[in-house]
């Protein structure tokens, strides 16, 4: 059995791969695959374990890639001198099996 991951908070009773539209989707079939990574959006609570920290001194699982950092409304894609700030939004890519250890360190629980 294959799992549906998408960004959305719509359920999908029936698959239909033809609407699938050129240059807006990633491509018939790309969210039906075995690959049970997902990228999610997370916002750094103030008592996160990254927040004032450069992503090289946070310290993250290998799991888990930080894709883009919002910081007062300007997204960048971040390097490991980008310092994590509380209330920033990191988007990161993470294997599905590290989910439960990412998300706390973002969200300081």
């Amino acid at each position: 059995m294959l799992k549906l991951y998408h960004g959305s908070n719509v359920v999908i009773d029936k698959i239909d791969l033809c609407r699938s539209r050129k240059g807006k989707d990633f491509g018939c079939g790309f969210y039906l695959n075995p690959n049970k990574a997902q990228a999610m959006e997370i916002i750094v609570a103030p008592k996160s374990l990254v927040a004032f920290k450069t992503l090289t001194e946070a310290d993250l699982p290998k799991e888990c890639l930080v894709c883009a950092v919002v910081h007062d409304g300007e997204a960048v894609v971040p390097s490991g001198s980008t310092r994590i700030y509380p209330n920033d939004r990191v988007v990161v890519f993470v294997q599905s099996e590290a989910t439960q250890k990412v998300i706390p360190i973002f969200e300081g629980r």
